[in-house]
C-alpha cells in the first residue's frame, strides 16, 4: 500500500509577510513618536462635542476606558427631535451635519470664494 504524500502548509507568501513586518514598524514608531495619544485626545474630542450639544442623549458604545485611540462608536438618542417634527412639513427632519464648518478643530475665520 502506498504512502500518501504529506500535507505541509506553503510558506507566507513574501510580500505578505513583508508588509506586514513594515506595517508593524510604522505602528510601533507612531506609537513611540505618541501618535496614539493624540488621536485619542481627537476620539474623545470628537465624542464630547455631541455630547454638549445633545445633553443626556449621546450614549458611547463600549467600554469608556480600555479602547483603541481611533475608535468612537457612540449612539444618539433621535427620538426627541423627531417626536417634535411635523411630518406634514415640508422641510427634513433635523439631522447631524458632516459639513467643514462642524468640524472638530474649531478655526478662524473660513475664507471666501
Amino acid at each position: 500500500m502506498a504512502c500518501a504524500p504529506a500535507l505541509r502548509t506553503p510558506p507566507w507568501p513574501s510580500p505578505r509577510a513583508i508588509a506586514l513586518g513594515a506595517a508593524a514598524q510604522l505602528a510601533a514608531e507612531e506609537r513611540a513618536d505618541g501618535q496614539a495619544e493624540r488621536i485619542a485626545q481627537l476620539r474623545d474630542l470628537l465624542n464630547r462635542r455631541p455630547e454638549a450639544a445633545l445633553p443626556g442623549r449621546v450614549q458611547l458604545n463600549g467600554p469608556a476606558k480600555k479602547r483603541l485611540p481611533n475608535t468612537l462608536n457612540i449612539s444618539i438618542d433621535t427620538s426627541a427631535s423627531m417626536a417634535s417634527w411635523d411630518t406634514n412639513s415640508s422641510s427634513p427632519p433635523p439631522t447631524a451635519s458632516t459639513s467643514p464648518s462642524a468640524a472638530i478643530v474649531p478655526s478662524a475665520a473660513s475664507p471666501t470664494a
